[in-house]
């Protein structure tokens, strides 16, 4: 049936009747008995509700669930929290530790050091020692050896023999030219004496036959053979 025909059979003060200038609309308000709009509205509103403590328990279902949900974040923030609070209380016992042991390695490292330069010192002096103890004992060799070898040449060589000996050795020394002394008194020359009646003449003369000058104030002439 449609609203005109149900208008018709049952007019009540349900219906809004709208007149225009060649037009009427006819409404009515929800919960008529005739319409099939109103009974096709009261069914889903009959079937809504029926749904709706079903509807109801699924609402309340799903603001448990949020519950739940916003529960599980602060329980998810809180675990968060508690390994931020457990890493970096971790990491601090293990930044602790580590200084500890750096520490004590700064310690053995000073100890070593200190050890190594004791260690030095120490084979410094045992070399020094040692080459004090050796030159030693080459010395201490040394003049047994030549005492030991004086002796033997004093068992083996004789009186005589030391005495020649001497004299070579004396003999063998070099001898220092006396000094002259320096406060002499300083002479001139003199010429020889030559006896008054001799005359040392030199007179050159050239021979004119043989072209040999004359020595001594003597002529040599060469004859031929």
């Amino acid at each position: 049936m449609s609203a005109i025909q149900a208008f018709k059979t049952n007019p009540s003060t349900k219906w809004v009747v709208k007149s225009a200038p060649g037009c009427i609309t006819i409404r009515h308000k929800m919960g008529c008995s005739i319409c099939l709009r109103c009974l096709n509205k009261k069914d889903i509103s009959s079937a809504v509700a029926d749904a709706q403590p079903e509807l109801a328990r699924y609402q309340d279902n799903y603001y448990h669930l949020l519950e739940d949900q916003d529960a599980l974040k602060e329980t998810l923030k809180l675990a968060e929290k508690k390994a931020e609070e457990f890493t970096i209380k971790n990491l601090e016992v293990q930044d602790h530790s580590l200084e500890q042991q750096l520490q004590e390695q700064n310690h053995t490292v000073e100890d070593n050091s200190a050890n190594e330069g004791l260690i030095l010192k120490i084979s410094t002096s045992k070399r020094s020692f040692t080459i004090m103890l050796g030159e030693h004992d080459t010395l201490s060799t040394g003049r047994t050896r030549t005492g030991q070898s004086a002796m033997d040449i004093e068992s083996v060589i004789s009186p005589c023999q030391m005495e020649k000996t001497n004299n070579q050795e004396m003999d063998n020394l070099p001898i220092e030219p006396e000094e002259t002394p320096q406060d002499v008194p300083i002479h001139s020359p003199q010429k020889p004496v030559c006896p008054t009646g001799l005359k040392n003449k030199n007179n050159s003369k050239v021979i004119p036959e043989a072209g040999i000058p004359a020595i001594g104030g003597l002529s040599l002439i060469l004859l031929p053979p």
